[in-house]
C-alpha cells in the first residue's frame, strides 16, 4: 500500500525478511526504527537499504541476500 515501508512490503507478501547470516534461522526485523542491522536488504546494483525505513515504490526491486555474499543460504 502507499506509504508502506519496504519490510511491511515484505512480510505482508508471505515472505521473510532476510536469511540470517551468522545461523539457518529466517530475520523478520528486530528494532523497526533504523537502529540495529536486521533488516538490511540489497538493491539489484548491491545499495543495501533498512527495509525498516525505506518506503517502498512501484516498480522497486530488491534481494534477501547481499550479493556476492560468502556465507551459505539456509533457506
Amino acid at each position: 500500500m502507499e506509504g508502506d515501508t519496504l519490510m511491511v512490503a515484505m512480510l505482508a507478501g508471505g515472505g521473510i525478511l532476510r536469511q540470517s547470516e551468522f545461523t539457518d534461522g529466517n530475520r523478520a526485523g528486530f528494532c523497526l526504527m533504523g537502529a540495529c542491522q536486521d533488516c538490511w536488504v540489497w538493491t539489484d546494483s548491491g545499495h543495501r537499504l533498512r527495509a525498516c525505513s525505506t518506503i517502498a515504490e512501484d516498480g522497486m526491486s530488491v534481494t534477501t541476500s547481499q550479493p556476492g555474499a560468502s556465507w551459505p543460504n539456509h533457506g
